[in-house]
């Protein structure tokens, strides 16, 4: 899917020059029209040809969706061989919205069941497989939530919360500024469950996006509907 574009009420889904395909166009330095995809469109397509390393793990799967009618699925988390715990993915290039400072993003997720230590991790600010932050979610239903930096490999200060976890999907709100990253999560009623926030900061000012699943009960984490608000 090419993010659609519009010229006097008309959809642009897709431009060529001479026959090359333009990737990208800009007017005053706005971007009006792009190719590329963005995380949710990955999803959509089934084409996870943007992100590295434990890819043959994760998947995308119509057996749960938050947007759309796909979501990217993992279950495995003891197998991978590129995480800094488990099973992970990332991308720095290829799609049309990473994070950077000054965002406000949000993402939904989702376990598939509850049970004791399975855990899911959502990955922004990537630099490479160890150097991101991370919030982390565990799948149990006295469960908690948290947020920290990760800097080759070693973790700085952490901020989390106590809840009670049951299967439906969770609403990630985050903010990233110059002096803290934060979030808040929400339930299907969008009711908060908890917030947490650190001034440990990584040196970066935006990078990629990832996903890393650590131990394997069983549990399928579900992963959708990544938006910069």
């Amino acid at each position: 899917m090419i993010p659609p574009t519009s010229i006097d009420g008309t959809d642009i889904t897709g431009a060529t020059i001479d026959g090359t395909d333009v990737q990208e166009i800009t007017v005053d330095g706005d971007v009006v029209f792009s190719s590329a995809l963005t995380f949710n469109d990955a999803i959509e397509n089934d084409d996870l040809s943007m992100f590295t390393g434990d890819t043959s793990l994760f998947s995308t799967t119509t057996a749960e969706s938050q947007q759309g009618s796909r979501s990217l699925a993992v279950t495995n988390g003891e197998s991978g061989t590129t995480g800094l715990n488990g099973s992970q993915i990332i991308s720095t290039s290829g799609l049309d919205n990473y994070t950077s400072e000054g965002d406000t993003f949000e993402f939904y997720m989702k376990p598939g069941s509850i049970t004791a230590n399975d855990d899911i991790t959502f990955l922004f600010g990537v630099q490479n497989s160890n150097t991101f932050y991370r919030i982390f979610t565990r799948a149990r239903s006295n469960s908690f939530s948290d947020i920290r930096k990760v800097i080759n490999g070693s973790e700085g200060t952490v901020d989390g919360f106590s809840f009670n976890l049951s299967s439906q999907w969770y609403r990630y709100e985050v903010s990233w500024t110059s002096s803290s990253v934060s979030f808040t999560q929400f339930d299907e009623n969008n009711n908060s469950v908890g917030s947490a926030s650190t001034s440990d900061l990584l040196s970066t000012t935006d990078g990629g996006l990832g996903v890393e699943k650590v131990n394997d009960t069983g549990v399928t984490w579900y992963i959708d509907d990544f938006n910069i608000l």
